[in-house]
Parts: structure tokens; sequence; C-alpha cells
């Protein structure tokens, strides 16, 4: 009794090839103004990848004595990556085939993973708990095609993990959790290859990259009344890394901004949070929950080790009604205070709110079988004297739907998205001494007309449109 073994196997394969090209003029001036440079870019870029992942995964639980379980787990992880990136210079007749040997590499980088690990666990009416650790080892193989060259890394780990959960009544639980994890890096961070796709903001990879080491804490409790439709919970969570991947950067004497990824230490996430929700009448939901959120960031600025500290405080507040009748809603509303400051600018650091408003609601008339619901979604954002424009965004969508037949298994739907024709995508980054705000162009208003039907098949509803 208590016996058990599992087998699980996952795989993915990708073939990618891109073809465009990148056309770039770009003047460079001194301190007076004086034109020091012009650089004209007209070059054909060319890039094949392809790659499979393996996962295999393989657990065997034993039963040692009353309550107590012995659990075997064992992992292999295999990746194969294979990337020829090349870049060609327009020639004098015209034609993209003189290639350009520094924009230019073929790589391949494969790693095998293997990791073992034991746990014991315990586990009564009330009370489980888990304590074990593991072993984990993976081989970085590295070959660059072009220059010849091979490079061969192991990095073996121990992995703890431990958590213990305790339930004193059926609807109030308390659980402690602690877990390390490897993190590898990307292809696009390893590969010793100079990406200029954005002339002004240059990538170089990095084959000298070490495997990161994740630390996870996470606590928690929750209580919660049926009767009263009354919960409480509290939530803290507690990641750090070693040898984490971060940025170096530096300006060059042209002004160019120049990135590679490196291993640090030092970054930190901390987060946590507080709630509480119950019924105002019966079907009507309240919750509120507010908590901080503090980070750390590493990384190097012109030579110069920089540490970027990131506060933040969220309140949410969220409402639902939800009845058979002739409406039902829900909002949520969401208010975040931000603040940043490096340590190499201390004296200068960035404040603001953000606001984001969610909201759905849906008018019934069952009678006559018609359905007509809003949705409602705004991003607001305070000016600062960095971010002085104006980016909010209001979002509505709406939807009619008529049920048809008899028997229900019609539908007709009439959708429009964006009736304001305002859908944007922003975006805030604040790292180091470097802040950006991001507007992209999203799809914006459209309107959708479908026939649905219904069917059921083994009890299941399911529906197809056309």
């Amino acid at each position: 009794k208590g016996r058990t073994i599992s087998l699980n196997t996952d795989l993915n394969f990708t073939d990618r090839e891109e073809n465009g090209f990148l056309l770039a003029k770009n003047s460079f001036y001194d301190n007076t103004g004086l034109l020091i440079r012009l650089d004209n870019i007209d070059q054909r870029k060319v890039n094949k990848q392809n790659g499979s992942t393996v996962n295999a995964t393989a657990s065997y639980t034993e039963p040692l004595w009353k309550n107590t379980f012995l659990i075997l787990n064992y992992k292999l992880n295999v990746t194969q990556n294979d990337a020829e990136r090349n870049t060609y210079n327009k020639s004098s007749n015209g034609k993209y085939d003189e290639i350009n040997d520094s924009l230019s590499n073929h790589f391949i980088f494969n790693t095998l993973g293997h990791t073992g690990a034991f746990n014991i666990r315990y586990n009564v009416k009330k009370f489980n708990f888990a304590i074990g650790t593991g072993i984990g080892t993976v081989n970085y193989r590295m070959t660059d095609i072009r220059k010849g060259k091979n490079q061969d890394i192991r990095f073996n780990n121990f992995l703890p993990a431990v958590s213990l959960n305790f339930t004193p009544k059926q609807q109030r639980r308390m659980s402690f959790s602690y877990n390390g994890s490897t993190k590898n890096p990307t292809l696009t961070q390893i590969q010793p290859l100079i990406d200029n796709t954005d002339p002004l903001n240059i990538t170089v990879g990095n084959p000298n990259l070490q495997q990161s080491f994740v630390h996870n804490l996470n606590l928690r409790a929750s209580d919660y009344k049926v009767l009263k439709s009354r919960s409480i919970f509290f939530n803290v969570n507690y990641t750090s890394t070693d040898q984490a991947i971060s940025n170096n950067s530096f300006v060059d004497s042209l002004g160019r901004r120049v990135n590679q990824s490196i291993n640090v230490d030092g970054n930190f996430n901390l987060r946590g949070s507080l709630g509480y929700g119950f019924d105002i009448i019966p079907s009507l939901n309240f919750n509120i929950d507010a908590g901080p959120r503090i980070n750390r960031y590493v990384n190097y600025v012109n030579g110069q080790r920089n540490e970027t500290r990131n506060t933040a405080t969220n309140i949410s507040l969220n409402m639902g009604y939800w009845a058979d009748k002739k409406i039902n809603f829900w909002m949520n509303f969401d208010a975040n205070y931000n603040h940043s400051v490096s340590s190499i600018r201390p004296d200068v650091a960035t404040n603001y709110w953000s606001y984001n408003y969610n909201s759905n609601v849906e008018f019934r008339f069952k009678k006559q079988k018609f359905y007509w619901s809003w949705n409602a979604e705004f991003n607001l954002y305070q000016k600062t004297a960095d971010f002085a424009g104006v980016n909010n965004v209001y979002l509505v969508n709406t939807t009619l739907r008529k049920v048809l037949g008899k028997d229900d298994k019609w539908e007709t739907k009439l959708y429009v998205n964006d009736i304001f024709n305002q859908n944007l995508g922003i975006n805030r980054n604040i790292s180091s001494n470097f802040i950006s705000e991001t507007t992209s162009q999203n799809i914006q208003r459209y309107f959708m007309v479908s026939l649905v039907y219904n069917f059921s098949k083994n009890g299941k509803p399911s529906s197809m449109g056309f």
C-alpha cells in the first residue's frame, strides 16, 4: 500500500529560418556638435536555427513504515541547438555576397543534465513533512564551427528541498517550502556573436557564462469560512540567485551601447501579500489585498558594479456578483507605487504611481435568449520628469450573443474589439542608470461576426465556431 512508480517524457523540436535586411543611417557628433562619423549600413541577415529538447523523469515511492515514505526521483535533460547566423554586406555589383566575418557565426550548444534526488515524507491527517536532497550535474558542449574551437564545461550542484504543511482545520492551512534549482543560459546569451540588429545597441554573446543556482523560499497561510464566505490569506516569497545571468554594458567612443550577458551575485526578489475577502450580501463578494515587493538587480555599467533597488507597494480591490439572474459582473482595481534608485546615481530616484482597472458585466435576457457583455481595461501611468507624456490606455470591448434553436445549440455573436480605438502596449523599464518607456502598437478596433454550434461529448460541453 502506497507504492507508486511514474514515468514522464516531454519532447520539443524547433526549426526556424529567417531572412531579412538591415538598412540604417547613423550620424555621430562630438561634444561641440561636429559630425565625426557617418555610418551607412546595408546588410542582409540569414539565420538558421534548429534544436531539440528531451525531458524525462522517473519517480518511485516506497512505504517505509506507517505514514512514512521514501521518494526517489531521476530526471534527464538533453538539449541540442545548432545556430548559424550570417551577415552579408552589399558588394559593388549590388548583390549581398560579401560575408561579414565579425557579424557571422555557426555555433552548436548542447547540454546533458542528470538529476537524482531522494525525499523522506511523513504524512498524517493534519500534518505532512518532507525533506531531502539531490545531486545535479550538467555538461555544456560548445562548438564554434568556423573557428574549429570546442569547449566542455561541467557543473555539479546539491539540490536541497524541504516542505511542511499543517491543516489544523479543514479550511485552515499553513505551509512552508524551500528548494534549490538551476538555470542554464540561453543560446542567444552564450553564442559568441556580435548582433548589430539595433546599430546603437549592440549585443555580444558570452561563451563563458556559467549555470545559475536559484534559492526559492515560500511561506503561506489561509483560512476560509464556507458559510460566511469569508477568507483570509497571507503569502511571502523570497528568491535569490547565485551566479545570476545579468548584463554588462558600456558606451563606446561613438556613443553606442554595447551589451553582454555576465554572471553576478547579489540578485534577490522578495514579495508578500495579505488579503481579506467576504460577502457583502449573498453572491456579492469583495476582496482586498496589499503587499510590498522588493528586489535588487546587479549589473555592470562602464566597468562599474551597480545595484538597482526597486521597491513597490500594491493595493488590489476586487468585487464580483455571481448569480443566475439578469446581471453578473466582476471588477478589479490595482494601484502600484514604484520607487527605484541605483548605486551609480543614488541622488536620483524614480517614483511614480500606476493604476490598472479591469471589469466585465453581462446582461442576461433569458426569455429572449439574448446576452450582452462589456469588458473594460484601463491602464494609467503617473507623469514624472522622466515620463512627461500622457500614455494612458482605455480599452473597451463588447459582445452581443443570441442563442438560436429549440435545443439552444446554435449561437450568433457580434464582437467589437477596442471600441475607442486606443489599444497600446506600454512598458516602463528602470534598470541601473537606464530608464525607458516603450510604446507599441497593438491590434485596435475591429468587428467580428461568428456562428457557433455547441455540442456535447462524454457529458462535457464544447463549441465550434465558423
